[in-house]
């Protein structure tokens, strides 16, 4: 009997593998002190690309027994953060003794208040990502057993709302893992709904109506608003999902964004520490040109990630 192979959703990947690029490309330009560049400022128009993973994850939801859940999960998602933020750490101490600033008290304080108040170590701060998304899937699994997703919906946005209004910036836990459950229980009760015609044309108005009228960005990690309207950006967030989602599955799949998206956890842990490594050659040769620099940047970035990736592949025969 032939087994069939479990079914993977390609145009996940394709946009999985765009978002990585969109958001490694705005750290190589905050990191060469390109934020004025036209180039930047493209990154804009991505800025749902942090929802969308929160709400993607919300397709794969499965009931499952807490604990199940929370090994699972742990796995998964925590211990790839220990890895990755020891990796980044030592970098991080390298950075700090060519700087002549290394107090290694200071610095064990420093990762501490850091990985409690910001969810992630100086030497890989990106990775916040990863224990937010873990406590976004185990609370909303617990949850879920006692009231209905549209509740959850509802409660959780008046968490939001409560958080921004009351201008709760600290830790960084209590205003970005409850925006983190809503888009990812938005992903799990849209997710049979986005396709329909009236709810796309929808999405496309309210996208661009704020695009061109009233760009609105916050910051999802702290949930500081950067500019135009937090609610316009909940709502324009969820029409650019709606939208990346049907033009993915509509336009021809690129090979290469596919492999990026396939491969993107390798991409996302590492990046920051290429950056890292990035700059720990610049302080040898002393690059002053913000353009070259950041063509370094990328050089090592990508081929780095790549390695990464290789490894990965072929010494752990891992996908």
């Amino acid at each position: 009997m032939v087994q069939l192979k479990d079914y993977r959703d390609k145009s996940l990947d394709v946009i999985c593998g765009l978002f990585i690029i969109n958001m490694i490309l705005g750290h190589i330009l905050q990191w060469s002190n390109l934020t004025d560049s036209l180039l930047y400022q493209l990154t804009d128009l991505f800025f749902f690309f942090m929802p969308w993973f929160f709400y993607k994850s919300g397709y794969f939801f499965q009931k499952r027994r807490i604990y199940e859940v929370v090994t699972k999960y742990a796995k998964k998602f925590l211990s790839k953060y220990v890895l990755w933020s020891i990796i980044g750490s030592c970098f991080y101490v390298i950075i700090l003794y060519q700087q002549n600033s290394l107090d290694f008290l200071s610095f064990l304080k420093s990762l501490f208040r850091y990985v409690i108040w910001y969810e992630a170590p100086q030497g890989n701060l990106p990775l916040w990502f990863l224990p937010v998304l873990y406590l976004t899937v185990v609370i909303y699994s617990l949850i879920e057993k006692f009231i209905s997703n549209n509740s959850i919906i509802f409660l959780f946005f008046i968490i939001v709302t409560i958080t921004h209004e009351l201008n709760i910036d600290k830790p960084l836990w209590i205003v970005n893992v409850p925006t983190g459950i809503l888009f990812y229980s938005l992903g799990c009760g849209l997710k049979d709904f986005q396709n329909k015609k009236k709810i796309v044309y929808i999405s496309f108005v309210i996208y661009m109506c704020v695009m061109l009228f009233y760009p609105s960005i916050v910051d999802f990690r702290s949930m500081q608003l950067l500019k135009g309207n937090f609610y316009l950006w909940l709502l324009a967030s969820v029409a650019g999902i709606v939208l990346i989602n049907i033009c993915a599955k509509r336009l021809p799949k690129s090979n290469f964004l596919q492999f990026i998206g396939k491969h993107s956890m390798s991409f996302y842990v590492s990046h920051w520490i290429l950056l890292e490594l990035g700059l720990i050659i610049r302080n040898f040769i002393e690059i002053e040109n913000k353009w070259l620099y950041c063509i370094l940047l990328t050089l090592i970035v990508c081929i780095g990630c790549l390695v990464n990736v290789f490894y990965k592949k072929v010494i752990w025969n891992r996908e």
